[in-house]
Parts: structure tokens; sequence; C-alpha cells
């Protein structure tokens, strides 16, 4: 079998330059060219190199990864980072100074709290915890400002005069914090439109009549607290948590005298939703 070979040499005149000698092997059958690189050994470890040895030992790295990924080097290295575990490549990120971090921000840590339902202390803790394995969540001071920005004048706090027992018998008029919604039945309809442009509603195979949406309205007193919220009924899910509303908080006794100071102002509009129609 006759065979030929051809050598094709690349010298760059300068003693420390990588030479590229490719082989090509010529015969009856096809055959993949072999190339030999030749690589400059270096004398020191590459934590005690030069910036000029580093440089040097780079680009013969490069171009022998541009030869094994048929020109594609980048995606190489993409394949040898994912080699490592994970705290391998967390300390090779922190060593090389390349920002690890995954920085979230002030939304979006906002929606996270939201969506956990947890207060500022707990916020705290998580921020803590998530900033050791290198998840950074936005300042508490920029969330509040958002959050601000977000509410707007839907929501109103006062101190209202509440009626406490007192422990000899009777009671005495004092005041106590009162958050509401003051517009609840804007508050039912924004919802309401959420859930339809999620694609959430259900009419429960028709036990709710087609034309209909059922509201449920009720309160709860506990942690020292009363709590008045609504839920839509037409969700897979009515009695979840995430679909229960708050729209009026207060610290106090559920006594009718507190009743009517915090929901008076809610009778004509939950009249209102009664007998409204949505779409």
């Amino acid at each position: 079998m006759h065979r030929a070979i051809t050598a094709k040499t690349e010298v760059v005149h300068h003693r420390c330059s990588v030479k590229l000698f490719q082989w090509e092997m010529h015969s009856d059958q096809e055959c993949k060219p072999m190339t030999f690189i030749q690589v400059t050994k270096s004398r020191q470890q590459t934590t005690a190199a030069s910036s000029r040895t580093l440089k040097t030992s780079c680009s013969e790295m490069q171009m022998i990864r541009s030869v094994l990924s048929a020109g594609e080097p980048t995606a190489l290295i993409q394949k040898e980072v994912l080699t490592l575990s994970d705290e391998e490549r967390r300390a090779l990120l922190d060593k090389a100074g390349i920002l690890s971090t995954i920085e979230i921000g002030a939304a979006e840590t906002l929606a996270i709290k939201a969506g956990l339902a947890i207060p500022w202390n707990k916020l705290r803790l998580l921020r803590r915890w998530l900033k050791s394995s290198g998840i950074c969540l936005a300042g508490e001071e920029r969330m509040r400002q958002i959050s601000c920005q977000i509410v707007g004048d839907n929501l109103k706090g006062e101190i209202a005069p509440f009626s406490f027992p007192l422990p000899s018998g009777g009671e005495e008029v004092n005041g106590s914090p009162l958050v509401y919604i003051p517009h609840l039945v804007d508050m039912v309809v924004h919802l309401l439109d959420d859930n339809e442009r999620a694609g959430l509603l259900t009419w429960h195979d028709g036990y709710i009549p087609a034309s209909e949406v059922w509201l449920k309205i009720g309160g709860d007193k506990g942690g020292g607290t009363f709590k008045m919220n609504f839920q839509i009924v037409n969700v897979a899910a009515p009695n979840s948590v995430h679909n229960t509303c708050v729209f009026c908080c207060f610290e106090a006794g559920d006594s009718v005298t507190n009743l009517h100071v915090a929901l008076d102002h809610f009778k004509d509009q939950v009249e209102h939703l009664h007998g409204m129609k949505w779409r």
C-alpha cells in the first residue's frame, strides 16, 4: 500500500513560542491528520510564575483547546468546569477573583418575602443564611421603599378607639392600631382579573353557576389581633392560605363594639360586592 507523508510546520520566531506540527498521512483509507504541539515546560508552579510566563502558558493552553475542540475552545472550557464538584467550582471562582455570588434585586426579594409570607425579622435570618451560599438578597431599606411605592394609598393605618376589658370588671377605651384596605371592591376586582389572566378561575364542574362569582368573607381572632379576610371561591383551592386576602386587622378583642369600630365603613362596600357585575 502506497503512503505519502507530508509535513506542515508553522514556526513563530521566538524561543518561547508554540510550534505546531501537523502530519498528514495519505493512504487508500481515509485518515485523520495527527497534530503534534510543542509545549514549553515551566520551571515554576503556576502560583509562583511571572505574568510573562502565565501569558505564555495561557496562550499554549488556548491553542491546545482549540485543536482538541475543533475550533471551539470556550465550549471545551465549559465542559471542563462541569466536571468539577460544586465546592471545587466555588473555590475556583473565588481564587480567580471572579464574582461568584448571585445578586437578587429589591423587587424580586420583596416578591420572595410576600410569597413565603414571612415578616421582616425572618427575612433577615434568610438573608444571612443565603449569603453564606453565595446568594445576596437586596437591602431592607430599598425593599421598604419599593413596598411603599406599591402600596401607595391602597393601605391605611390609624389609631382607633377600641374597648379593652379591665381586670376588675367593666371596659376601658384605649387607642390601638387599625390597618385596612380602604378600597375593598377594587381589590376584589383586581384579584379576579389576575386570576383570570393566569387561567386559575374555575366553576368547579358546574357547582358554581356559570354566571356567578363567589366570595367568602370571614374573620379570625388570634395572636393578639383580629383579622378580616376574603377568599375567591372560584379557584382550585379556595381555602388555601395563598388565596386568603386580609383586608382589615386591629390589635384588640373581637367584641361587638370593636367590630363596629373597625368594620362599619366596609358595610356599603360589601353590599356593593353582593350585587355588582364583574364581566
